[in-house]
């Protein structure tokens, strides 16, 4: 039976005022990861660090074996070791989705995370998470990141443990479990990026700043939407859009119009993706197309990790402090965005429609 009256457990009032501080909050989050990283400079120092403790014996090998790194560097470009991640991406695909199933979640577990702490109203589907509170999915989002973390620390460890010829594996691998990292925040917030090939593209963007947040390149026209979301606190204006639906958001222009656009140049490239290389190719298609944007900039500080055994630690460090960044990035944009459609996707929800404005089958029981 077709049922549009099912009656859920609206908030009162739809954004709380910790909500409402929280927009201000997140965005001034946003702005200190514009600033240069006081662990991301402690990095950069950590070969000199290490190398001024250890011992003069230790110090001779890992002085052959920088040696050997920068022979090899000279038989062996940066372009070189980009090409050979891609074409490292390209052809052990099924390999990476392997080796991220452990961390990649799906909708029960998303679900079941949060029912943990809505145990009175249990949620049914992804759909209806716009009934949580922001910061109640964000504290589920943490809760989770402990999965992504030490998953990056160990992928990093072990690849950089072999060292320069190590760097094409550690590169799509660790580039790849950050890539899914995003995915699952956005998940968290009821973003279906496994169905929704749109949603799949903003999570590619967002991977693709949340790895260089002071760049402005990528996807142009939809960086930029993004860009304004995660810089602006506004919520008043889009409020009164949202209540009035997808049309009014886009008429009032604004942050409004940047919510409305994202889904809508998303939804151009991922239609261009999905004529390109099929359905179950896009996922493939928007990683290679991130990793094209930021793979050349990271190949060199790779390269700089090539010294075996020493680089093996420094490796999982610094896979570590990006994953961390990663996470923090993603959750800090899907925060902002769900509060500012919350209300919008409340009245979709409960009118039994979709943000297409397609009828939604509800069978009661």
């Amino acid at each position: 039976m077709l049922v549009t009256d099912i009656k859920y457990n609206i908030p009162n009032p739809i954004i709380d005022t910790k909500e409402q501080k929280l927009l201000d909050s997140l965005t001034k989050q946003y702005e200190k990861m514009l600033e240069p990283s006081k662990t991301r400079q402690f990095i950069n120092k950590t070969g000199t660090t290490v190398a001024g403790v250890l011992p003069s014996v230790v110090k001779g090998s890992v002085s052959k074996a920088s040696k050997a790194v920068q022979s090899g560097v000279k038989q062996i470009s940066e372009q070189e070791i980009f090409n050979q991640t891609v074409k490292y991406i390209s052809e052990g695909y099924s390999t990476l989705q392997d080796k991220a199933a452990k961390v990649t979640i799906n909708e029960k577990f998303i679900l079941d995370s949060i029912n943990k702490q809505n145990s009175q109203n249990p949620l049914n589907s992804l759909e209806e998470l716009p009934l949580m509170r922001s910061y109640e999915i964000s504290s589920a989002v943490r809760t989770s990141k402990i999965r992504n973390v030490l998953s990056a620390t160990l992928e990093g460890f072990g690849t950089g443990f072999f060292g320069f010829a190590g760097i094409p594996a550690n590169l799509a691998l660790s580039n790849f479990l950050y890539f899914r990292a995003v995915q699952n925040v956005a998940m968290f917030y009821g973003y279906d990026v496994k169905q929704d090939n749109a949603e799949m593209v903003i999570a590619g963007e967002i991977f693709t700043q949340a790895m260089n947040p002071s760049a402005r390149g990528g996807n142009s026209e939809l960086s930029s939407d993004i860009i304004k979301i995660l810089s602006q606190a506004q919520l008043t204006g889009a409020k009164q859009a949202a209540a009035k639906g997808w049309a009014a958001m886009i008429e009032k222009g604004g942050l409004p119009l940047a919510l409305a656009n994202i889904r809508a140049v998303a939804n151009k490239a991922a239609q261009k993706a999905l004529t390109k290389a099929g359905q179950k190719s896009v996922e493939l298609g928007v990683f290679k197309e991130a990793f094209n944007q930021i793979g050349r900039k990271l190949t060199l500080k790779f390269i700089q990790r090539g010294v075996p055994v020493v680089s093996a630690g420094v490796s999982a460090l610094i896979d570590t402090g990006e994953m961390k960044k990663v996470i923090e990035y993603a959750d800090v944009f899907y925060n902002k965005r769900f509060i500012l459609e919350k209300e919008q996707r409340i009245n979709d929800l409960i009118s039994g429609v979709t943000e297409y404005g397609l009828a939604v089958e509800h069978v009661g029981e």
